[in-house]
């Protein structure tokens, strides 16, 4: 996943920004299973929280930017 919220194209072509995350949130887990599964899914789900934090900490910058508005 490179550009899931395609915010890149948006803030190259835009001066008001108006985002909207309706994706999902990384749960608190009880200790972590033991089976290569369910390992699997959550390195999947940790690497997207990653990936959706950087993107949001990038439209809070652009937002805050002159010359930019948004929300």
């Amino acid at each position: 996943m490179y550009d899931n919220l395609c915010l890149e194209t948006v803030v190259k072509r835009c001066r008001v920004v108006l985002v909207g995350d309706g994706g999902g949130k990384l749960d608190d887990d009880p200790p972590p299973a033991t089976d290569w599964g369910r390992q699997t899914l959550r390195v999947m789900k940790l690497i997207d929280n990653g990936v959706r934090n950087l993107r949001k900490r990038q439209v809070i910058d652009v937002v805050e930017s002159p010359g930019r508005n948004g929300a």
